[in-house]
């Protein structure tokens, strides 16, 4: 979204209301019934207040930054007041094992009592935002060398959070994660990264809206709940063109 609509501007995790117009003005052509606000993107972007801390003391870096944490409450709250009626306000963060590596820890030297941590940090941030009016939450589980197994144990205290605040819990899958094995989590909506992904059977998904389509692939079929991230190297008005035929 920065790429797109925001124009890569340098302030876009400094100004949150700049972030927070951006956002809108990518719902004004992408219509989507969610709008996703990117915590694991803020905290890279203040990676830094990270560098002189080891292990899960990396996160609570991050997360105990008063800059970080105002910027959460003003854009959230504007994001939720703006989209009223319009949109759900949906938090979208990384697994445990994801934010330690974006933060900078060594993958090799990742074990689970880190994870677990590093998931009760982010329990700990999501209960400040428990009456703030969001609508759901989506972690993004990628291929990070950690256990995936590990990583998914440590994250049960963060899917029971959503569940605890009546939020939506997604689980955002990258096939290169767990080539087709989900034992062990169970969220109420799944979200491929690609078409290529192999899900449960049987289990609640979105389909895949994903590079192949941007390009010109055939849209998903009328009423297909869809869910996908735009490209941020591509012309906005072919961002604009693909995205009216979008159901």
């Amino acid at each position: 979204m920065r790429g797109v609509f925001g124009a890569n501007h340098p302030d876009w995790f400094r100004e949150p209301m700049r972030q927070v117009a951006g956002l809108a003005d990518a719902n004004k052509v992408l219509r989507s019934q969610v709008i996703a606000f990117d915590l694991g993107a803020l905290w890279v972007a203040h990676a830094a207040l990270a560098a002189d801390a080891g292990g899960a003391a990396r996160l609570a870096a991050v997360l105990d930054s008063p800059a970080v944490a105002g910027f959460c409450d003003t854009a959230i709250a504007a994001l939720v007041h703006q989209q009223a009626g319009r949109a759900d306000v949906w938090l979208a963060l990384p697994s445990p094992a994801g934010a330690l590596i974006a933060l900078g820890a060594p993958a090799a030297a990742i074990d689970f009592d880190m994870l677990d941590d590093a998931a009760g940090l982010i329990a700990d941030f999501l209960r400040t935002k428990a009456a703030a009016g969001i609508d759901g939450l989506v972690m993004v589980l990628a291929a990070t060398g950690v256990s995936t197994d590990d990583d998914l144990d440590a994250a049960e205290s963060i899917r029971a959070s959503a569940a605890h605040y009546d939020w939506l819990f997604a689980l955002c899958a990258d096939s290169t994660a767990q080539a087709g094995d989900w034992t062990g989590i169970a969220p109420d909506l799944w979200l491929p990264a690609a078409a290529q992904v192999e899900l449960p059977p049987d289990a609640p998904a979105c389909a895949s809206l994903d590079r192949a389509f941007w390009q010109g692939g055939p849209p998903p079929g009328p009423g297909a709940a869809v869910y996908g991230t735009v490209p941020a190297d591509l012309d906005p008005a072919l961002i604009a063109q693909r995205a009216g035929l979008l159901p």
